[in-house]
């Protein structure tokens, strides 16, 4: 089940809900577990994604020769 990160506009808390894609989809309004308030706004997070380096024989972070061309502003 994922979880969609809020800031309450009211106090300024940072939470996360976890809800169903599906409810989410369906309007899901937050509310502030601190204050109560509706007045949220959805924020969004960096992800982090594992990958096997052996996969592909880049580098992290894709740049470099092996990248190919477009990479970085080539």
């Amino acid at each position: 089940m994922p979880t969609y990160d809020y800031v309450c506009e009211d106090c300024g808390k940072a939470f996360g809900v976890h809800i169903t894609m599906a409810r989410y989809t369906e309007g899901y309004k937050a509310k502030c577990p601190d204050c109560g308030s509706g007045k949220t706004i959805r924020t969004f997070t960096p992800v982090n994604v594992l990958t096997s380096r052996a996969s592909r024989g880049v580098p992290f972070g894709g740049c470099g020769p092996a990248a190919g061309p477009g990479c970085c502003g080539s």
